[in-house]
C-alpha cells in the first residue's frame, strides 16, 4: 500500500509539472489568442465569395455555408463547391463558408439582419455542408469562436405552435479568467476531446438539431421563400483523413427529424459514398495538418447529385 501511495504521488507530481510547463509555454507564445476575436472575422466572406462565371439574373441565387470543406480551402476557386454549383446551375452562388466554423456560425450569420444584404433577390437555397467535426467544435469551452465572441448570444425565438423557446445555450465569458489560460494547454484540449469522444451520437445530434432548427427559423423569418439545406459529408471519408483529435465516424438515423421541420437533408454519410475515402477524392493543402479536404473530383461527383435532389432547373 505504501509503495502504491508513493507511485500515485509521483504520478500526480509529474502531471502537475507537465501542466505547468504546458501552461507557461502557451501563455508565452499564444497569449494574444486568448483575446476575443472581432465581429468582422465571423462575417467576413470567403476569398471565393463571388464566382467569376456567367449566371442568369432571372434565377434566384444560392448561398453556400459551412467550414473549410464547403469553402474550398487550399483549392483553386474553379475546384470549389460554390464554383461548380454556379457553373452547372447558371445561378449566382455566394460562398459564405469560412474555415473552422460550425452550425453555430451559420445560425449567427442568418440571424444577422445585414448578412444577406448584398444578395438580391433572396436566395432560393442556403446550403450548409456538415462534417463530423462541427459536433466537436460546438462543445469547445474556449478558443473556439462559438463560445468566445459575445455576438454569438442568440436571441430567443418563441415557437407559437409548440409553445417552446429555442435558443443556443452558450453564454460566452465577459472577461478572461485564470482558468482560461489552462484551457489553452494541450493537456486540457486532449481531455476535452476525450469527453466529447465519449458522448453519445444521440446527445451530439440533439445539440446539432437545436442549432439547425434555430437557423432555419431565422432564415424563414428574414427570407420566407428561402430553403435551408443540410448536406451531410461522408463520416468515414472525413475521419479516415483526420490527424489531430480523437474522432469516430458519426452515426445517426435521425435526419428525418430535420426533414419533418421542412429542412432538406442530402445525406452522403452512407456506404454508397465510401468512394470518397479514396486518395483522389481528398486534397491535402501543404500547410494543413488536420487532414484532407474534398478535392475538386469529390465535388465533381457530388454537385450533380445535389442539383438533382434539389430539383434545380
Amino acid at each position: 500500500m505504501k509503495v502504491l501511495k508513493i507511485v500515485l504521488i509521483n504520478i500526480i507530481l509529474i502531471a502537475l509539472v507537465l501542466i505547468l510547463f504546458d501552461w507557461l509555454f502557451y501563455i508565452t507564445f499564444y497569449f494574444k489568442k486568448i483575446a476575443p476575436l472581432q465581429l468582422d472575422l465571423i462575417i467576413t466572406p470567403s476569398p471565393y465569395f463571388i464566382q467569376p462565371l456567367p449566371f442568369s439574373d432571372k434565377k434566384p441565387p444560392i448561398v453556400v455555408m459551412g467550414c473549410s470543406f464547403a469553402n474550398g480551402f487550399g483549392l483553386p476557386q474553379e475546384e470549389t463547391l460554390a464554383y461548380k454549383l454556379q457553373k452547372l446551375t447558371n445561378r449566382k452562388v455566394y460562398n459564405y463558408a469560412q474555415d473552422g466554423q460550425s452550425v453555430q456560425f451559420v445560425t449567427y450569420k442568418i440571424q444577422n439582419s445585414n448578412f444577406f444584404k448584398t444578395i438580391q433577390p433572396d436566395p432560393e437555397y442556403v446550403i450548409y455542408v456538415f462534417i463530423d467535426d462541427h459536433l466537436r467544435r460546438m462543445q469547445k469551452d474556449f478558443l473556439n469562436y462559438d463560445d468566445v465572441i459575445k455576438y454569438l448570444r442568440y436571441k430567443e425565438i418563441k415557437d407559437g405552435n409548440n409553445k417552446k423557446t429555442i435558443y443556443a445555450p452558450f453564454p460566452p465569458p465577459e472577461k478572461v479568467e485564470p482558468i482560461d489560460y489552462l484551457k489553452v494547454t494541450m493537456l486540457y484540449k486532449k481531455l476535452n476531446d476525450l469527453f466529447i469522444y465519449l458522448q453519445s451520437d444521440d446527445r451530439k445530434f440533439d445539440l446539432f438539431k437545436q442549432h439547425v432548427l434555430l437557423a432555419n427559423k431565422y432564415l424563414k423569418y428574414r427570407h420566407p421563400d428561402s430553403k435551408f439545406v443540410v448536406v451531410v459529408y461522408n463520416s468515414n471519408a472525413y475521419t479516415k483523413t483526420s490527424k489531430t483529435a480523437m474522432r469516430k465516424p458519426f452515426k445517426t438515423n435521425r435526419w428525418k427529424e430535420l426533414e419533418d421541420e421542412g429542412i432538406i437533408v442530402i445525406n452522403f454519410n452512407t456506404p454508397e459514398y465510401k468512394f470518397l475515402e479514396m486518395p483522389e477524392y481528398n486534397f491535402y493543402a501543404p500547410d494543413v495538418t488536420a487532414g484532407a479536404h474534398p478535392s475538386g473530383k469529390a465535388w465533381d461527383a457530388l454537385v450533380p447529385i445535389i442539383i438533382e435532389k434539389l430539383g434545380i432547373q
